[in-house]
């Protein structure tokens, strides 16, 4: 430790290292800021902090492990520990956290001690609103790849992107035993049935003249307006007019369940005991408007 004792907050250096640390010693402030006993664990933690004309720069490490914390009662602040701990624990039960304090000394309502608190419940409350980063870290992979599997309308198989990310789901379920990891199904069957009616008339016209649809706009279009006897429509609204509602209806219903089956099948193989669930279609889901086919994870 370097300091001036004569303007302490002009310039210091500080350097600290807390080894085998128990964390149940901490328990008075956990059971009184909290609201939670900590049963046992114990903590490495190093600090490395600068003061120069008052600007505090901290930066924490620290891991944690074999933590435990019992039941919740009472706290002065309502703060997800658990929940956070929880998904930060790695396989061995170790929790890496880095977390870095800054703040402004010179103003006199700022003191060291709620910089430091208030630092950590933001640390706490990311996690919490944001599980997707934390268990990414923890499998090494983009917390993208977590949220959700997207489908493009056409896909009959599942492509090595949606596999990819089943995997990854497998393997937080064998890190994380006691998550629960639901698939909810999310699409915009309105949207859809426009793509389902341009692929019934688009497979019509190939039928018809052996030529792709797409590559030939204008016969296309020619086909449509002959077919519809309608003018002056947009080609998608061509393509609904020719296709039957029943037609397009079924062509949805169907790649529904290939995608259903397809994930509950590739589920049930990597691991016939497995407990994520998938939920189907719900109508009342306002997150089904606007959406492609995609099954978000929770």
């Amino acid at each position: 430790m370097g300091v001036n004792p004569s303007d302490p907050f002009n310039k210091i250096n500080l350097e600290y290292v807390l080894s085998d640390f128990q964390l149940p010693d901490i328990n008075i402030y956990s059971k009184y800021y909290a609201g939670l006993p900590i049963l046992f664990g114990n903590m490495y933690y190093t600090n490395k902090t600068t003061i120069n004309n008052h600007q505090l720069e901290s930066n924490n490490q620290l891991i944690i492990r074999n933590v435990e914390m019992g039941r919740k009662m009472g706290g002065l602040y309502d703060i997800p520990i658990k929940l956070a701990l929880f998904i930060l624990k790695d396989i061995n039960g170790d929790i890496k956290l880095d977390i870095p304090v800054r703040g402004d000394l010179s103003d006199p309502k700022v003191r060291i001690g709620p910089i430091v608190w208030d630092t950590f419940k933001s640390f706490m409350f990311k996690i919490f609103a944001s599980p997707f980063k934390a268990l990414g870290s923890l499998l090494g992979v983009n917390e993208e790849e977590l949220k959700e599997i997207s489908f493009m309308y056409a896909d009959s198989t599942l492509t090595g992107k949606q596999t990819r990310s089943l995997d990854n789901l497998l393997k937080l379920e064998k890190l994380k035993g006691e998550m629960q990891i639901d698939l909810l199904y999310r699409n915009d069957r309105r949207l859809e049935h426009y793509d389902a009616a341009g692929t019934f008339a688009q497979e019509a016209f190939f039928k018809k003249y052996d030529k792709k649809a797409l590559a030939n706009p204008g016969d296309y279009e020619a086909f449509l307006k002959k077919q519809t006897g309608k003018d002056s429509l947009t080609l998608q609204d061509y393509e609904v007019a020719f296709t039957p509602a029943q037609i397009a209806d079924s062509i949805v219903n169907l790649r529904e369940k290939q995608r259903m089956e397809n994930i509950s099948k590739y589920l049930k193989t990597a691991n016939d005991s497995t407990t994520i669930r998938i939920f189907g279609y719900d109508e009342k889901e306002v997150l089904n408007i606007g959406s492609r086919p995609r099954f978000e994870v929770k």
